[in-house]
């Protein structure tokens, strides 16, 4: 039985479905209050504290309070836009149990020793969304996310701007049947 995911994911999650066009497209995610007001439909499971603790925990640690000419409005931070994407990944890789486009997802980079907590940063990260390595610098996933990897890899780099980062799509592996297993393909 899959466990039930945390108030904040699928706060993280409902955000990010409705925003993701403009986080693909690297454009500034703005919240406003209606929004939040309508995010708690889709958090109806929960009790309405928890419901108000969640979204109070979201507007003070992922966004910044912006007042516009007649209106408050919340920018997503640059942070908060990598922890939207990680969700939309997480969430469409739920979706895609058992199924696979027969494409492998693959994830090389070079960074430099003197960058060595931003490159096993990376490494975690690709663990962490479901990738498996190769190398200490090649790592791999059946996983369908190019694009929301693509904007993921873009908002690390400009926390990071160090290093090289590539990301090829194979659609042919000769010997794979170890990594078909290990994924359950």
């Amino acid at each position: 039985m899959r466990k039930k995911p945390s108030i904040i994911i699928t706060l993280l999650q409902c955000i990010g479905e409705t925003a993701k066009s403009l986080l693909l497209v690297g454009e500034d995610v703005f919240v406003s209050p209606e929004n939040f007001l309508s995010l708690r439909k889709a958090l109806a499971h929960y009790s309405a504290q928890q419901q108000a603790n969640a979204i109070n925990y979201f507007k003070r640690t992922y966004c910044k309070r912006v007042r516009t000419r007649d209106k408050e409005m919340y920018l997503v931070t640059s942070w908060a836009k990598i922890r939207l994407m990680k969700a939309i990944i997480e969430k469409k890789r739920e979706n895609m149990q058992g199924k696979w486009d027969g494409e492998w997802l693959v994830v090389t980079f070079d960074i430099a020793e003197l960058t060595r907590t931003q490159r096993n940063f990376l490494r975690r990260q690709l663990y962490v969304l479901g990738f498996t390595n190769l190398q200490k610098s090649v790592w791999i996933s059946p996983a369908n996310i190019r694009a929301e990897l693509l904007m993921l890899l873009k908002l690390w780099n400009m926390e990071m701007q160090k290093g090289d980062v590539r990301v090829l799509v194979v659609r042919e592996l000769i010997e794979d049947k170890d990594l078909k297993q290990k994924f359950g393909l």
